[in-house]
């Protein structure tokens, strides 16, 4: 009778897939530029001017919510449909479940976007910034959104959906 070590199970994604950290900085950045793009042309509709626009935490209420709003359904409904983003797309990344592969589900994809929302509006200094500093620290590059949503970033060029998935 032989004893053979019990292995911990392969991941689903393998380390050489997860997106590079100047991937995930470049698809970041390139959604930040196009949603400051649409949220000041709402601004400009709403009729603020200048130092108005400037001036966010001076902005109507409802221009605020709504920005929260829009920001929320573009990444909620882009990273549950197709699980990019413009800005992923641009930089060739993709969210997937970290244990199917696959594109996550869309309360996955409403956590980890509710993560980053909501440290985003708490008045406490840095704490969005906390979020994706986990992508430096973790050894598979997750921020805390994707460590509550069980997600991980991938490189779409290294990367193959796996075959048989098991939930």
């Amino acid at each position: 009778m032989s004893y053979e070590p019990e292995l911990p199970p392969r991941p689903v994604v393998p380390d050489q897939a997860l997106a590079g950290y100047w991937q995930r900085l470049l698809g970041f950045g390139i959604d930040i530029f196009l949603l400051l793009g649409i949220t000041v042309g709402a601004a400009v509709l709403t009729g603020l001017e200048g130092d108005e626009i400037r001036e966010p935490a001076t902005w109507p209420t409802s221009l605020r919510i709504g920005q929260f709003i829009l920001v929320g359904l573009y990444y909620v409904i882009l990273t549950g449909w197709r699980g990019e983003t413009l800005g992923k797309m641009a930089a060739g990344t993709r969210v997937v479940g970290a244990t199917t592969g696959v594109i996550p589900t869309w309360p996955a994809v409403t956590v980890r976007w509710a993560v980053v929302g909501i440290a985003g509006v708490l008045p406490i200094p840095f704490l969005s910034v906390l979020v994706y500093v986990f992508v430096l620290l973790d050894p598979r590059r997750r921020g805390l959104h994707d460590m509550a949503a069980r997600t991980l970033v991938v490189d779409v060029r290294r990367y193959r959906v796996p075959e048989v998935i098991d939930e």
